[in-house]
């Protein structure tokens, strides 16, 4: 337990610092086809472009005509306004939302195999996802309460047997908290926001923002 407390200690200084450095300067570059540019106050850490990672010690220094490939976009931001919000806040519609560019559009398929493929390779049974119900419309997976008070729902939309939406939810009965991630792809993007379900559960809300989002920062040249 000790070395538990040690390490989220030791976890939200290196946050702490981070989130101080990140905020200090603009970053900008390549996301897919689009030229972006955020303030650093929208960051916890720096971004993560091609060649490097944010969570490296490394002197990389993106090129300043903002060619730099960006790997993926983490940002924390509000639902409602857009705004940057503090890193890994809990207040409702504030979110971290994560755009990365889209090698195939197979993705959500991907995960939807590989979450119906958990009830056959689990290795710790309380992790195991069974699927309690399927229609056409969605299918919907859930574990058995674990050891930390909480358990797991998975729910895959679909639409003509097309995945279109991943929601992942993670309910605590002692806090009462249902924090959930909603992957989809928009246009050429994957894109998950993860927040309270409050939050993500207003899906054509959370795949306008995420297209305004990217409007927002992308850099008209």
């Amino acid at each position: 337990m000790r070395v538990k407390t040690k390490f989220f200690i030791g976890l939200s200084i290196f946050l702490g610092f981070a989130a101080t450095h990140a905020s200090a300067k603009t970053y900008c570059g390549m996301l897919g086809n689009i030229k972006v540019e955020l303030d650093g106050s929208y960051f916890s850490m720096k971004p993560d472009y091609e060649g490097t990672s944010a969570w490296e010690s490394n002197n990389f220094q993106p090129k300043e005509d903002c060619t730099s490939k960006l790997t993926l976009l983490s940002v924390h931001t509000n639902i409602n306004t857009g705004e940057p919000s503090k890193a890994f806040s809990e207040k409702p519609f504030d979110i971290i939302l994560a755009i990365e560019p889209a090698k195939d559009n197979l993705s959500l398929e991907r995960r939807s195999q590989s979450i119906d493929q958990d009830k056959l390779h689990a290795l710790i049974p309380d992790e195991l996802h069974v699927l309690i119900n399927s229609t056409p419309e969605k299918k919907v997976y859930e574990t058995k309460k674990n050891e930390f008070g909480g358990f797991k729902r998975k729910v895959v939309y679909l639409d003509n047997g097309q995945v279109t939406e991943i929601l992942e939810c993670t309910f605590n009965v002692i806090t009462k908290r249902n924090i959930c991630e909603l992957i989809f792809d928009s246009e050429h993007y994957h894109v998950r926001t993860a927040g309270s379900y409050e939050s993500v559960r207003d899906f054509a809300k959370a795949r306008s923002f995420s297209v305004d989002f990217l409007k927002k920062v992308r850099i008209n040249e």
